[in-house]
């Protein structure tokens, strides 16, 4: 009896450790898989965050399973390429913005002894548009070329600034342009000359919209909200989500080359901020941005290259 006992017990272990064996490769295995899960996790959740606008990133290879790293390369490779591309487009944005300026304003100079007054006015009238675009494209191409200017100053200081300067740079004394604003002070860290860039395309575009007699009304409020209202047709809904595209004009043979709202995105966006565009609820446009206060700021814009 005794040895018969002896045999199952024997038995019985060795079918404890067969059936232990297979579990433990099995827990092994799952664990191998939620490890490399997650690592496929972090790479994603890295892909996610690269903002090329913002500089070169790499996706780190380091913390992925060797299995996964070829895939992390090959990403790598993709964000390399596309930051070249990213890049060639701006310097070519850039250069010809500035080969194009001279020459631009060395013809307005010698337009004005042209003896036809109505063809001089008209001519002009034709260079200067050109050479409005010519700023604009340069401007977008500094945007993402050197971006890194700090400082400290008051928003609601710029807003009165456009407020006072951009009626009469329109030569639009005829349309009344009000600011007021729920805060004493609204500091920001920025690029003021910037900012004051935005405002300005801003009350621009509203003016071009304003009728003899209109006004336009530029509110600041607690939050950092500026909103740029004015009292002409609004906006058709159909294309109320498209005005801050790039040469994005509506009506389409309005004057302009649709890159004032493009560029104030842009630059409110470089600030970390959001714009927004409505029609008002009477009659005409609401169109402005919000800006993080100082203290939610960055202490530094996003470098760029």
């Amino acid at each position: 009896e005794a040895s018969t006992l002896d045999v199952l017990t024997l038995a019985v272990a060795n079918q404890e450790e067969w059936l232990l064996a297979p579990a433990g490769v099995f827990l092994i295995a799952v664990l191998v898989l939620i490890l490399h899960f997650i690592s496929v996790r972090k790479l994603a959740r890295a892909a996610e965050e690269i903002d090329l606008e913002t500089g070169y990133v790499e996706l780190p290879l380091d913390t992925l399973p060797i299995e996964a790293q070829p895939l992390g390369q090959a990403v790598n490779k993709l964000i390399a390429r596309t930051d070249k591309v990213r890049k060639r487009e701006r310097f070519f944005l850039s250069a010809a913005a500035h080969e194009m300026r001279s020459p631009l304003t060395g013809l307005r100079t010698r337009l004005e002894f042209i003896a036809d007054e109505k063809l001089k006015e008209d001519l002009i009238r034709d260079v200067n548009r050109i050479i409005k675009l010519v700023n604009q494209l340069l401007q977008l191409s500094k945007l993402g070329n050197a971006a890194n200017v700090i400082e400290y100053f008051d928003l609601k200081e710029c807003c009165q600034l456009a407020a006072e300067r951009v009626p009469s740079l329109k030569e639009m004394v005829d349309v009344e342009v009000v600011f007021s604003s729920d805060v004493d002070a609204y500091p920001i860290w920025g690029d003021r000359n910037l900012i004051n860039a935005a405002l300005t395309n801003l009350v621009e575009n509203a003016l071009d919209f304003s009728r003899a007699g209109a006004r336009v009304s530029i509110l600041l409020d607690a939050s950092g909200t500026v909103t740029v209202e004015d009292e002409g047709p609004g906006i058709n809904r159909e294309v109320l989500s498209e005005v801050f595209t790039p040469f994005s004009k509506y009506p389409p043979n309005r004057n302009g080359h649709g890159l004032g709202l493009a560029i104030v995105k842009a630059i409110v966006e470089l600030h970390g901020g959001t714009v927004f565009a409505e029609n008002a609820n009477s009659a005409g446009a609401r169109i402005g941005f919000t800006l993080p206060h100082a203290e939610q700021s960055p202490t530094s814009l996003p470098e760029t290259e």
